[in-house]
């Protein structure tokens, strides 16, 4: 029963030191962007009050500019889809001097609609060139900036600065490649990062299709964000009281939900781990205490022939760390087999982590022996005499 208590526990624990392991590799990522102090939400404008394109530009500009402007607000900026929380676009495209024959041959990448303010506000990283202004709006010349990926991919070995692309459709203009921006793990720690281009909301509706009247955005503050909200939506309503407000929540608790999944399994795998842990220490301790009461006289016997207390206390202490051992090597081996079901929950380790399990198999170890220690120092303390007057 204690062999198979131990067994238990280690293929638990090494189950939840896998999971451990993995989450902490996945908060530990370079995503691309902060977390840290950003308060997000979306709103959804009704067309029919906004039913143009330079109303919707209008009304965002406005917007951000008194959202700015509150106390605590480090930058405020919207965009057509937050990072980790899906609404992808992913569009065919055209680079300058390589025709392609159908829409079918053309390279898509994913692209995103966003207000000048978003570098800041989302922490991303310029790595060359510039960002976009306040001057990038439907009378300027179209601009794009595009992430490091994206840059290896359509001009490899080359500098894709002063570079021009379109949108696969005649009637849209070349936008030229002004900035190359860090990549970013949009779909969250554990996705690799894609190629990715980003042009400016204000001059999306000349030059990649539309500038979105719905959209999500970003408030990115030196301290805790939430209380913000209350002058956010008292802002809001001031320009716009029918604007529906809905998924407030901070950056901090949509990359948590990102990683729910892993944070779910470790924390149930803990949890039992746990218990299979104390049971099987308990069950070591149990089964030793009483092995030791069996043999009272036995001992007595033995050190009333001359046996050692250090004697005793180690062959009683040996026969925990037999069970302890014993377990921990079936477990060990029902861990092994069972790691396929953690294959698609680890991320930056594999599913037979060498680390894990010798630091799973070690702590079992010496947490049964410590269970065993107790009854053992007890028996290395009987008195020859009394035991051996007990029937």
């Amino acid at each position: 029963l204690v062999v198979a208590q131990v067994a238990l526990a280690v293929v638990l624990v090494i189950g939840s030191g896998l999971m451990l392991r993995s989450v902490a590799n996945l908060y530990a990522v370079d995503i691309g962007y902060v977390t840290e102090n950003i308060l997000t939400f979306r709103i959804n404008p009704r067309p029919s009050v906004y039913d143009t394109p330079e109303e919707r530009v209008g009304l965002y500009r406005e917007l951000l500019s008194r959202i700015n402007a509150l106390p605590g607000v480090r930058a405020a900026a919207a965009t057509s889809s937050l990072p980790m929380t899906g609404g992808v676009n992913n569009w065919s495209i055209l680079i300058e001097g390589r025709p392609v024959a159908n829409v079918g041959e053309a390279p898509a990448d994913l692209v995103q609609r966003v207000t000048p303010e978003y570098l800041e506000a989302l922490g991303l990283t310029l790595v060359r060139g510039r960002w976009f202004t306040a001057l990038d709006d439907a009378e300027s010349p179209p601009v794009v900036v595009v992430t490091e990926a994206m840059a290896r991919k359509h001009w490899p070995g080359e500098e894709a600065i002063g570079k021009r692309m379109k949108v696969f459709s005649p009637e849209w203009p070349w936008m030229e490649v002004v900035g190359i921006a860090k990549d970013v793990r949009h779909q969250g720690p554990g996705v690799e990062a894609r190629p990715r281009w980003y042009v400016p909301h204000a001059q999306a509706y000349v030059s990649a299709y539309g500038s979105p009247l719905a959209g999500a955005l970003a408030i990115r503050s030196d301290l805790d964000p939430a209380p913000l909200m209350r002058a956010v939506e008292g802002v809001i309503r001031e320009i716009d009281a029918s604007i529906p407000i809905s998924n407030v929540q901070t950056m901090d608790q949509i990359l948590n939900g990102a990683v729910g999944s892993q944070r779910f399994v470790m924390r149930l795998l803990t949890a039992f781990g746990l218990l299979a842990l104390f049971l099987a220490v308990v069950g070591a301790y149990g089964t030793v205490s009483f092995a030791v009461s069996k043999r009272t006289r036995e001992i007595g016997l033995r050190m009333a022939l001359g046996a050692r207390a250090s004697r005793v206390l180690g062959t009683i202490l040996g026969e925990g760390l037999v069970l302890a051992m014993v377990g921990v090597a079936v477990g060990l081996g029902g861990g092994f087999a069972l790691s396929r079901v953690f294959r698609s929950l680890v991320y930056g380790i594999t599913t037979t982590d060498p680390v894990t399990y010798i630091a799973v198999g070690i702590a079992l170890t010496v947490a049964v022996a410590l269970a065993s220690l107790l009854p053992a120092r007890r028996a290395s303390r009987i008195s020859p005499v009394q035991a051996l007057r007990e029937d």
